[in-house]
């Protein structure tokens, strides 16, 4: 099927009523969102699925946080980017004496994609998103949600 010809079906009232008899809980925003509107619908479970955006700790959480860093990234680092007890621990062991991959705790993330119960949670801890980039919906399965 050409894509112009699954556009057509795809908004055909017959196919709107089959998705809605067979999908009845189905959601869709039917609007473009604001900023605020998106971090509002997935605070409130309105909005499930996943999120791309940029996140980071307000600088007033700061050291709420400094034990264990909250977002998660992988980075491409060397021993220079660590604290001074694991540095220490890397040079008597031999080890990361050239640069490598590894998943580090940050203050900030730049566009992960993060399911929308995790960003509820930064969100409901105070963590502050700056730009949303997409959002994916998905519909939840009540047996698991």
């Amino acid at each position: 099927m050409w894509e112009c010809t699954s556009k057509k079906a795809i908004n055909s009232p017959a196919v709107k009523l089959l998705l809605d008899i067979e999908y009845p809980r189905r959601r869709s925003f039917k609007r473009q969102l604001t900023h605020h509107q998106i971090l509002d619908a997935v605070c409130t479970g309105r909005l499930f699925g996943m999120v791309v955006c940029d996140i980071r700790v307000a600088e007033n959480l700061r050291q709420h946080f400094a034990e264990m860093l909250p977002v998660f990234k992988n980075n491409t680092d060397s021993r220079d980017y660590i604290g001074p007890f694991m540095r220490q621990y890397t040079k008597d062991n031999d080890m990361m004496s050239t640069q490598r991959r590894m998943l580090v705790g940050s203050y900030h993330g730049e566009k992960p994609l993060l399911a929308t119960p995790s960003l509820q949670w930064y969100l409901s801890h105070g963590l502050v998103v700056d730009h949303v980039y997409q959002i994916i919906e998905f519909q939840p399965l009540s047996s698991l949600w």
